[in-house]
């Protein structure tokens, strides 16, 4: 083969300039895509209905809110770290808003 061939066979896979060249693979690949939309559970079936969480008053959704926070960063956060105290939380304004009277 003449190496000039070669050459123009080769440059015909480069893309031109400023052309965008998509080559999907992993989960956008048309096999995975197939595959996923055979899995689908069928429509007719119902999913499961969703219940919505009860509504916590403030000092309830406060104290679990600094639980969970807790044993991710291992520090109660509702303890005065100088003096191991309670502490309280104060709610700070944002921009705009107006104060009550």
């Amino acid at each position: 083969m003449d190496p000039l061939e070669i050459l123009a066979r080769v440059l015909v896979h480069i893309p031109d300039t400023g052309h965008v060249t998509t080559r999907p693979f992993g989960w956008y690949a048309n096999r995975p895509r197939g595959m996923r939309r055979q899995a689908e559970p069928d429509p007719a079936i119902a999913p499961p209905a969703i219940v919505p969480a009860l509504r916590l008053a403030s000092t309830e959704a406060t104290r679990r809110w600094a639980a969970l926070l807790s044993q991710i960063v291992e520090v109660d956060l509702l303890a005065c770290p100088t003096c191991r105290g309670p502490v309280r939380i104060i709610p700070t304004l944002k921009l705009g808003a107006r104060r009550p009277q």
